[in-house]
């Protein structure tokens, strides 16, 4: 499943996730290199999060944008026992993990669109993975 993510974000000129700079992209990482797999390139990505403009007394979480901008996309929740499911790998768990999934995807392409529209996000940033340069024996 890694690698198949691996080629289709290489081939991606840009990603977009809601904290996919902070969250996403460095659990992949960590997932990879447990694999001891070549962990992600830097990336141009867009953060509906992390990209907001400046604001206080305001949640950012998905769920809350996606219900302060009226989306017609809702999160599906997960409580512990679909978590544990989920978790568990049983048919149950796996089906409600792929709805939350799938609403999560949904609800972020109608938000990331309506934020723009807004003027509500700031531009694209390069995600750095931080790969560690080859040390060397010259000085």
């Amino acid at each position: 499943m890694l690698r198949a993510f691996r080629a289709a974000y290489d081939a991606a000129d840009m990603v977009t996730g809601h904290f996919i700079r902070g969250y996403d992209l460095p659990l992949i990482n960590g997932m990879l290199m447990e694999l001891r797999l070549p962990t992600l390139d830097d990336k141009l990505s867009h953060d509906t999060k992390t990209d907001l403009v400046r604001r206080s007394g305001l949640s950012v979480s998905q769920e809350n944008l996606g219900a302060m901008l009226r989306l017609e996309h809702q999160k599906v929740h997960m409580n512990q026992a679909r978590w544990r499911a989920a978790n568990r790998l049983e048919p149950e768990g796996r089906e409600a993990a792929r709805e939350r999934v799938v609403g999560d995807v949904r609800q972020h392409i109608e938000l990331r669109r309506e934020l723009l529209a807004l003027n509500y996000l700031a531009p694209p940033r390069i995600w750095r993975s931080g790969t560690a340069k080859l040390e060397t024996d010259e000085p």
